[in-house]
């Protein structure tokens, strides 16, 4: 499967019910026709809000109706003080007395502020009406009900479905289709309260041309990241929604931004792997970030065989005994610091030399690693050089990416006399395994042979696939109480060595490093 497949298969997925939405658009007749039984006059009513606009994700609910009242007969309801709740009233007694014998299970919530909410029952969509009155100016707005401020507020509702209609034309149909993938993320994984026509807006201005899904859902995402925190004004540019996001309940705001920027860097992730043909880790990253329904190219392989295979597949790097010291110190490596190598990204070999003549160009080199996110040079003196590094949760079938493995952030610190640590820096207050007093990682056995340990020989891009697997194994220990593979026991008697036990990890001592 590709990811433009994949996205096909989404947002397959993502249709509404048709019985659904044939319902929700057939109850405004039984609406209607109750009115007009019970003398409640309207001049035109319809639907609004997300339904409208075709923007709405399933399970349907408060699907929005604005019944527009007559004014020679109701008129009165505009001058009084408690017209608004009046009028949800004298909707609540109509509907109620004509729409129970079709609605037996019919129940009306509390009031809203601009709505009066129904409830049918039997998994039928639930309806907030809407009463307003036609302006007399010479638009199409009208004045809806608000019963807070006690008053009638002029909306555009119908110039909000004209508008996202044509924005949804100027993307070949494909602008409702994004907000449906769009508010699915926000509102299973960020909060439902998340206002839809705020998401509409951000997709508005973020999308101008036809793109694909993929590339349309990152530049969504982007947008929404960039103005986050600052106005956002509806798509007729009337009212700022900013404030709405805001009272979902404190720091909501700082918090769906960081959100948002965390979905930036995960779809970028996918996009960069779909291009470079790798569609399963591509598609391993949009399930990230949507969840299901999205496709999952994992579905067939176990976390503990994805593991497995991260030490003991074809290309794996050197396999390895994680391990803590019983006492304090850092990871000594008495093993060749490296011969003079000229510091190049092609290089297959990355050794000490070349670290400590120039950095950058190492740093640039490791950056091409799969499971490099970002990397930077950090602090350099005389006798240490340290890289900060952003790592991937990466195996070849993207398990760990579609399982929310955490992308890991960690300082490399190398030293002049060969020595070198691993001090992981992001997910402060987590359980760690094989980490020393000193917060380094143990990546090996101290006494392990050769072939189960790193050495300069093996070159720091091996070193940081080693991390970025330890990391992940960490994390598999954290979620299911084991070690994936075969570690070795804390502590020991001095100078004993603890014996290998797996035949996986005999083999690579037989065989030496395969990878």
């Amino acid at each position: 499967m590709t990811e433009v497949q994949a996205f096909a298969e989404f947002h397959e997925e993502l249709k509404l019910d048709s019985d659904e939405v044939d319902f929700a658009r057939s109850f405004p007749d039984d609406v209607r026709e109750a009115l007009v039984e019970s003398n409640v006059k309207t001049t035109h009513s319809f639907l609004q809000g997300s339904l409208a606009r075709g923007t709405m994700v399933s399970p349907l609910k408060d699907v929005d109706m604005v019944v527009c009242l007559d004014r020679r007969d109701h008129g009165y309801l505009l001058r009084s003080l408690f017209g608004p709740d009046q009028a949800m009233g004298m909707l609540q007694e109509a509907l109620e007395n004509r729409l129970r014998p079709d609605y037996p299970d019919l129940r009306f919530g509390p009031r809203k502020r601009h709505a009066l909410s129904i409830e049918l029952g039997g998994g039928r969509p639930s309806f907030d009406l809407v009463p307003a009155f036609e302006t007399t100016t010479d638009d199409d707005d009208v004045l809806i009900a608000d019963r807070e401020d006690k008053q009638w507020k002029r909306s555009n509702p119908r110039e909000l479905i004209r508008i996202v209609s044509g924005a949804n034309q100027e993307m070949g149909g494909r602008l409702i289709h994004v907000v449906r993938m769009i508010k699915h993320a926000v509102r299973t994984n960020l909060d439902e309260r998340f206002p839809s026509l705020a998401l509409e807006s951000i997709a508005i201005v973020a999308l101008d041309q036809s793109v694909s899904y993929a590339e349309a859902c990152l530049l969504v995402f982007e947008k929404g990241a960039e103005i986050l925190g600052g106005p956002i004004h509806d798509p007729t540019g009337r009212d700022d929604l900013a404030p709405k996001i805001d009272q979902i309940e404190p720091g909501f705001t700082v918090r769906a931004k960081e959100w948002f920027e965390e979905k930036v860097f995960e779809a970028r992730c996918a996009r960069e792997r779909a291009v470079s043909g790798d569609h399963v880790r591509s598609i391993a990253w949009w399930h990230r970030v949507f969840g299901a329904p999205f496709p999952s190219s994992w579905e067939d392989k176990s976390a503990k065989r994805a593991a497995h295979g991260l030490a003991f597949g074809s290309v794996a790097p050197k396999p390895t005994r994680a391990w803590r010291r019983s006492s304090g110190g850092l990871v000594d490596l008495i093993s060749n610091s490296g011969g003079s190598v000229q510091a190049d990204s092609r290089m297959a070999v990355i050794g000490l030399a070349d670290i400590l003549a120039c950095p950058v160009s190492v740093a640039e080199a490791l950056g091409t690693l799969e499971s490099v996110g970002s990397i930077s040079v950090g602090r350099v003196t005389e006798n240490r050089v340290v890289f900060q590094v952003v790592l991937l949760p990466c195996d070849s079938t993207g398990v760990f990416i579609s399982q929310n493995y955490p992308v890991e952030t960690v300082n490399i610190v190398v030293r002049s006399n060969g020595r070198i640590h691993a001090v992981p820096k992001s997910g402060k207050g987590r359980i760690w395994k094989h980490r020393n007093i000193y917060r380094d990682l143990c990546l090996w056995y101290p006494n392990d042979p050769d072939e189960l340990r790193w050495s300069w020989d093996d070159g720091l891009e091996e070193y940081v696939q080693i991390v970025a697997r330890h990391l992940i194994y960490e994390e598999y220990c954290r979620r299911t109480g084991e070690w994936p593979i075969e570690d070795a026991p804390h502590g020991g008697p001095l100078g004993y060595s603890w014996p290998i036990r797996t035949p996986e990890m005999r083999s690579s001592v037989k065989k030496g490093h395969h990878g």
